[in-house]
């Protein structure tokens, strides 16, 4: 045995660009496997009919929109499309548990479509968000409730040229990790209670309070650049938090602060 293990080393050693190539093939077969599992573990889900709860594998469809029923949830690397499933009627899903995905788009064509936070739960997003993706003239609604949702990637699509495309919070929390511009009077952020909204990145917009509605003890915290252009941004009943920022005003006859809260 000893003899045959001596051999099979020195016939390694002898040919040790062979065993280099070989070793490197391995490594990457195995590579190309990896990627392969992963591109085949992230799916797109649609909603179905009029949608439902987020934990129902009946609410999705991974066929297309309105397909036959997928028999598992949308998970972590996974896509999520609040599409036009319903024949013209509105399509909600309700999210009723602690869940993540990768990229959400409300709304794929001319349904109003709504995305709810239930109780206290998490939504976290961390590939891309899209509200109203192809601009049609519905109503698309992202709505945080009491719960929490965070936006950690990107938010390519707020549509500026159609529709009522609206960001809610309750008493719950949003999260914008990307930058948030606010250009038209087709978007909306509603306070309905005394909830918190986070800008972690630059915030912008030239648009006033009947697009930006706030309520007492409502929490705003920019915690990156801030530019208001064009109009009156009226905060009177919410608290505004600026733990470092630049706060940018132009054209502007009065921003009204009521509590300016800086955090060194």
């Amino acid at each position: 045995m000893k003899a045959k293990n001596t051999n099979m080393v020195g016939t390694c050693n002898s040919n040790v660009k062979h065993c280099l190539q070989s070793f490197i093939q391995s490594i990457l077969l195995c590579m190309a496997l990896c990627s392969t599992a992963f591109l085949s573990a992230q799916t797109t889900y649609y909603t179905r009919g009029a949608g439902g709860n987020w934990s129902n594998p009946a609410t999705w469809s991974t066929a297309g929109c309105n397909g036959a029923a997928a028999i598992t949830i949308p998970g972590p690397l996974d896509n999520v499309i609040i599409c036009n499933s319903n024949a013209g009627g509105a399509v909600t899903v309700t999210v009723d548990g602690n869940y993540t995905c990768n990229n959400l788009t409300i709304g794929n064509g001319n349904n109003n479509c709504y995305l709810n936070i239930a109780g206290t739960y998490t939504l976290n997003i961390n590939g891309d968000l899209k509200i109203n993706n192809t601009c049609n003239n519905q109503t698309y609604r992202l709505d945080a409730g009491n719960g929490v949702v965070n936006v950690n990637g990107t938010f390519s699509q707020w549509c500026t040229t159609n529709g009522n495309n609206q960001i809610w919070i309750g008493q719950g929390k949003i999260v914008f990790n990307p930058a948030v511009n606010q250009t038209t009077n087709d978007q909306f952020i509603r306070f309905y209670d005394a909830g918190t909204i986070v800008f972690n990145n630059s915030f912008s917009s030239n648009q006033n309070n009947t697009r930006f509605q706030t309520v007492t003890n409502a929490q705003i915290w920019f915690k990156g650049n801030y530019t208001q252009t064009t109009n009156t941004m009226d905060f009177t009943m919410g608290k505004l938090n600026f733990p470092s920022f630049i706060l940018t005003v132009l054209d502007v006859i009065s921003i009204i602060l009521f509590v300016l809260i800086l955090e060194m």
